[in-house]
């Protein structure tokens, strides 16, 4: 399958129907009971199915095989660009060189506040 580059802005129908083309290429499953698509950018966070836990180990917390640094984790996760800058400034929180940890608290709250936006839109987190 040869996948061509597109540039903004394009149309969500192209954006849509290439997703699907993928999603039937890699014959991906559809979201069950224990598969979430990494690829869904549509299904809020709220309607994802949930993962029993009685207070110990989860299935949610297993690294991905491959997952050597937080972008692994972040990509593994479907992570939107304002939930995995707040994982990554949460992960660092004092260690950047040059800045304060007042600098990432402020940071994981600009974007906590803009996930509370894309949330309320019905966007991907």
């Amino acid at each position: 399958m040869t996948i061509t580059a597109q540039f903004p802005p394009f149309s969500s129908e192209d954006a849509n129907t290439a997703l699907e083309e993928h999603r039937a290429a890699e014959k991906l499953p559809e979201n069950g009971n224990s598969y979430v698509d990494p690829y869904d950018t549509h299904t809020p966070l709220i309607h994802l199915p949930k993962v029993l836990s009685d207070g110990g180990s989860t299935s949610y917390y297993e690294l991905p095989t491959h997952a050597k640094e937080l972008r692994h984790l972040i990509s593994a996760k479907g992570m939107s660009k304002s939930r995995g800058d707040i994982f990554k400034a949460c992960y660092r929180l004092g260690e950047k060189d040059g800045v304060d940890t007042a600098y990432d608290l402020n940071k994981m709250l600009f974007f906590i506040n803009d996930l509370i936006e894309m949330n309320s839109r019905g966007e991907h987190l």
